[in-house]
């Protein structure tokens, strides 16, 4: 909330003269945030207006009422000109960041020095300050904790130099490429104590008890294709769990954005690459006439001689004989060979008897378990109030005796 004495002392001084919000500042020796305040309340009243803009875009206030000045355009952030580090833009695509609005401070206080508003911070901050406060965050200091907002900013990567940085969450962190759990160390820059001695069990064959590992899953050579920077990397490891591994290890290790690429087989290439494969068909196909075919295929069996079972005789049959055999796609009835590749299926398979798992006596065991027992009495004081259903009357019939009683009559 304004104040209402620094208020009314601004537009005293106003009425000699037009002043920024600095100078008023120092004039009054207030502080610029209540000295903003006031005059900013003052101008949404009317009392006074915006006459003028001074260096650096510092607004000039008049007193009275009246359109304010529009703002001229503030000087360019990151002309073309501008030189980046150099380790950072070879093979590097610059990425377009939306940088704030630069200004320097009324009253000119650290000329030539470019500030901004800081919406993670809610400050006003210098972009040197900004680049020193990113570069902290993201180096392996003890004290890097501190400066734990500024670690993923894109205006602070900016202001630092970094055209290229990798924005990805997991970039420089402890993380365990294989489990993804954060530890404190790394063996190998790579994995966590208990995935290198899970790993080294699984080399060796036996783990801490002298037994074969079994519940560990196969490790495996992977590589992983990305571009970073304009370059095309290969991230390879001889040992990993999946590809999800590669990721993580890329996304970690990679101070720069990584763009994961994917390498498509050879039949893909065909379908996709319209240069190196040739797909028409051509008209000049040579299809052979059946008939022919059928004509000249000829089968000579020789048979010398054919014993007769039923007659002690020998008949003498010609040694060759010509018979034409047709084409194999012509004399075959489709429905036939269904039927006999259906017949001879089921000739074939096996028929698997039902099986009772081992679970099933135990889930029976169970459910007798859940039943309610009651006693008899118990059971017809139910059905006496009706919650039961009477007893349901069972005919035994009479045995007939095996004996007839005349035959032990004197």
């Amino acid at each position: 909330m304004a104040n209402p004495v620094i208020r009314t002392r601004i537009l005293e001084m106003l009425r000699s003269a037009d002043f920024t919000v600095v100078a008023l500042a120092d004039r009054l020796a207030v502080s610029y945030n209540s000295a903003a305040k006031a005059i900013a309340r003052a101008r949404e009243e009317g009392e006074v207006h915006v006459c003028g803009y001074g260096a650096y875009t510092a607004a000039i206030y008049r007193l009275g009422a009246g359109d304010d000045v529009t703002r001229p355009a503030p000087d360019p952030v990151a002309p073309d000109d501008e030189q980046y580090d150099a380790a950072n833009t070879r093979d590097a695509t610059v990425h377009r960041v939306d940088l704030p609005l630069y200004f320097e401070l009324d009253g000119g206080l650290l000329p030539g020095v470019r500030h901004f508003a800081c919406d993670r911070l809610r400050a006003t901050m210098s972009v040197s300050s900004c680049g020193a406060r990113w570069e902290k965050a993201n180096s392996t200091d003890v004290d890097a904790d501190r400066f734990h907002t500024c670690r993923r900013c894109s205006s602070g990567a900016a202001h630092a130099g970094r055209v290229d940085h990798n924005p990805s969450q997991l970039q420089g962190m402890t993380i365990c490429g294989r489990c993804h759990t954060g530890v404190p160390r790394l063996i190998g820059k790579h994995l966590c104590i208990s995935c290198y001695n899970r790993a080294r069990e699984l080399r060796i064959g036996k783990n801490s008890k002298g037994t074969a590992p079994r519940k560990l899953a196969r490790l495996d050579q992977r590589a992983i294709t990305y571009r970073a920077g304009g370059v095309v990397k290969t991230r390879a490891l001889s040992e990993t769990v999946d590809t999800v591994e590669l990721i993580v290890a890329v996304l970690r290790d990679e101070e720069r954005t990584p763009q994961f690429g994917w390498h498509a087989p050879a039949a893909m290439d065909w379908l996709l690459d319209d240069d190196l494969y040739d797909r028409a068909i051509g008209n000049t196909v040579e299809v052979a006439d059946i008939a022919a075919v059928a004509d000249s295929v000829q089968e000579h069996t020789v048979v010398p001689i054919v014993a007769s079972p039923a007659a002690d005789m020998v008949v003498p049959v010609p040694a060759a004989i010509d018979a034409v055999q047709g084409h194999p796609a012509a004399d075959v009835d489709p429905l036939q060979v269904l039927r006999d590749a259906v017949a001879q299926l089921e000739h074939d398979a096996q028929v698997c008897a039902p099986t009772t798992s081992r679970r099933a006596p135990k889930g029976q065991w169970q459910q007798q378990r859940r039943e309610v027992r009651v006693g008899r009495v118990t059971a017809g004081l139910l059905r006496a109030v009706g919650a039961l259903p009477p007893t349901a009357v069972v005919s035994v019939p009479m045995t007939t005796p095996f004996y007839m009683a005349d035959l032990f009559a004197d």
